[in-house]
């Protein structure tokens, strides 16, 4: 580390956006706000026989544009607590932008609210299968198939194959009795037919079945809500905080507020762990209530940081192209900033691959069926279960290889991370294999695996990340581009990597 003077911090440069970023955010707002009304009216006004199923198409769209800047903004507010945690100093002049990525989870908390909508609905299930209302699925099937054990026996008689036998009885039973459609009738508490809206587990159910009963406690309409307006609840008093903390110490230098805010972020990383990680089963992992995944919470967690330092690396190099920050973020900075990228690439892939193997080891049939949508699995499966199982076979390669394997080899390299350009192509490169990888979590669930990237989808989902990109600017014009009154501001000034 190199070593610092007394006035080292009393840069000449251009620390604060003001009208700069006017135009960039209205035009951000205009074309979201497009993109959006294009999305519902696609997905709301197109009638006809498959209503529901359009509605459901973009409630899996909104999702995948919401999950993707929610994890960026989660991942902002964790690297805004572990700094001050470890006490760092070359982070300072790079994190006014984790910090306004941080203050954009409360308007990600009013964003969240369309997502309820399917959960309340008359009808429900447009995007969560739980949350249909007063109907139980029941299966039209042989009494001797396995599917039409409980679902306890049926995973206590599970072997290494029992999810291949489990789709051929599911294949003989449909040939047997070909009026067993997908759906499975109504019991006699339902106030009417379910329209089909898209096939969401193994079982070919897309309604309320005995395992969902058995969740119910977890799975209710009540408490999911309450669940999610705590997660944000906590996120939003966390980003106030300690960015509004930190931007006061630009006015008051108060040395103070480093310590107490040192303090403090031990019990909000905690706090935001905890969180993030519920957020996550809840949000993403219920939209199949069949499978689970213990670690599915870290995952999540390793692509928002990928998706935030790919942000923070990109913004400042915009920032500078207009003249802002240029003596402050130094190649040092943008430097470290690639080291930690290319850490999160390898620890996603390293989670990811944990993931995919403990349950591909284990082949346990509430499980394996997840992976056959994504075409994860052998074709001998995929061919016997009902659905579009393969479909998402090439995207579930290009994550592999777009996500990991090439983004691996390309940023190990000192000399491509000390590089404006070459460093400016991984981070755009990274956002858009995470948008792929929200993409490849959800959308396989809203018809049983079939692949869809239309309009409607697209627009949706980008509308989404433009009603963000536009806050996020938002709060960027709040305060200074770096800190001015942090103690530490002169160590990250003089700051050398070694």
């Amino acid at each position: 580390m190199a070593s610092h003077g007394s006035n080292i911090q009393m840069v000449d440069e251009k620390v604060q956006l003001g009208n700069a970023g006017s135009g960039f955010k209205l035009g951000a707002l205009v074309i979201s706000l497009v993109l959006l009304a294009v999305g519902v009216a696609m997905g709301f006004f197109a009638g006809g026989e498959h209503a529901r199923a359009h509605h459901a198409r973009f409630y899996h769209a909104y999702l995948v544009g919401f999950a993707f800047c929610l994890s960026i903004g989660g991942g902002g507010l964790f690297f805004t607590l572990m700094q001050h945690m470890v006490k760092v100093g070359w982070s300072v002049n790079v994190r006014r932008v984790p910090e306004a990525l941080a203050a954009s989870l409360p308007f990600l908390g009013i964003l969240a609210i369309p997502l309820l909508i399917p959960v309340w609905g008359e009808k429900g299930g447009e995007l969560y299968p739980w949350a249909v209302a007063h109907v139980v699925a029941e299966h039209h099937m042989a009494p001797e198939t396995a599917l039409s054990k409980p679902l306890d026996v049926q995973l206590a008689d599970a072997s290494p194959d029992a999810g291949k036998d489990i789709a051929a009885e599911h294949m003989a039973a449909q040939k047997a009795d070909p009026s067993a459609e997908h759906m499975g009738a109504a019991s006699e508490e339902s106030e009417g037919e379910l329209e089909p809206v898209g096939e969401h587990s193994k079982y070919s159910w897309n309604t309320y079945d005995e395992l969902a009963q058995e969740k119910q406690p977890w799975l209710s309409k009540g408490f999911f809500t309450i669940r999610i307006v705590f997660y944000f609840l906590v996120w939003t008093l966390l980003a106030w905080h300690f960015v509004g903390k930190s931007r006061q110490q630009d006015t008051t230098g108060d040395p103070n507020i480093s310590r107490k805010l040192a303090i403090l972020a031990p019990v909000g990383i905690i706090a935001f762990a905890l969180t993030l990680t519920f957020a996550a089963f809840d949000m993403i992992m219920s939209l199949d209530h069949h499978w689970y995944s213990t670690i599915f919470g870290v995952y999540i967690f390793a692509g928002g940081m990928i998706g935030m330092f790919a942000t923070a690396i990109l913004t400042y190099r915009a920032l500078q192209s207009k003249g802002f920050v240029q003596k402050s973020v130094t190649t040092e900075h943008f430097h470290d900033l690639g080291k930690y990228l290319f850490t999160f690439v390898f620890f996603w892939g390293y989670i990811g691959f944990s993931q995919f193997m403990l349950q591909w080891y284990a082949s346990l049939p509430e499980e394996i069926f997840w992976w056959a949508r994504r075409g994860v699995t052998s074709a001998d499966l995929a061919h016997n279960t009902q659905g579009y199982q393969g479909q998402y076979a090439g995207l579930s390669i290009a994550l592999l290889f777009g996500h990991f394997i090439i983004p691996f080899a390309y940023l190990i390299s000192r000399h491509i991370k000390r590089s404006k350009e070459a460093l400016i192509v991984g981070a755009c490169w990274m956002l858009v294999a995470h948008f792929v990888d929200m993409y490849w979590l959800i959308m396989p669930e809203y018809n049983n695996g079939e692949f869809i990237l239309d309009v409607a989808v697209l627009a949706t989902s980008l509308g989404v990340i433009g009603l963000f990109l536009f806050y996020f600017v938002h709060q960027l014009g709040r305060a200074n581009l770096r800190p001015i009154g942090d103690p530490r501001t002169p160590e990250s000034l003089a700051f050398v990597n070694m």
